[in-house]
């Protein structure tokens, strides 16, 4: 009896229950995720050596997306301190700092702009290189928006915008902005 005290303690997901109201049972459940490489052999469809992970900072790494030569690497990083999106030159392990913020990046094809979903909430382009970031698609209410992949040719941008839920392919340049 008395008041309740923490018999864990962290920053991550957890649970109680109390099945019959003399006891509380508690579990704290934690996530981490990290990249990883993996080398292949595209026309063989087998892996061309080991996985081995990629320089990791702390806290989580995830939804990595990557030019089509495989040359840079955008991905969000989680940790106590916020949430922020990096660009990782692979071949020279350089890790640059994009934003702080949440941001679900996609990396253009060629690796020179990255668009990504500010909280599923907007829609936004930033330079690989840094610099300002622009509003492609602004905040709507009561709706929620997530870029999901560019063209080939790097020239427009596919989301996915709802309730209702529906694909859109937008024209970074122009800004017209076409349903699926």
């Amino acid at each position: 009896h008395g008041p309740a005290r923490p018999l864990t303690s962290g920053s991550t997901i957890s649970t109680a229950r109390s099945p019959h109201g003399s006891q509380i049972v508690y579990a704290n459940t934690g996530f981490n995720s990290q990249l990883w490489r993996l080398k292949v052999k595209p026309n063989e469809g087998k892996a061309a050596g080991e996985m081995e992970p990629l320089p990791h900072s702390g806290g989580s790494e995830y939804a990595p997306s990557s030019s089509a030569d495989g040359r840079l690497l955008a991905y969000l990083q989680s940790s106590p301190a916020g949430h922020s999106v990096h660009l990782r030159n692979l071949a020279t392990a350089g890790d640059s700092l994009l934003l702080n913020s949440w941001g679900r990046p996609k990396l253009s094809p060629d690796g020179s702009k990255v668009a990504y979903s500010v909280w599923s909430e907007s829609i936004h382009l930033i330079p690989s290189g840094g610099g300002e970031s622009t509003a492609l698609v602004p905040a709507q209410a009561n709706t929620s928006m997530q870029v999901r992949e560019w063209t080939a040719d790097g020239k427009k941008i596919i989301y996915w915008i709802g309730p209702p839920f529906r694909w859109v392919m937008l024209d970074v340049e122009t800004r017209v902005a076409t349903e699926l």
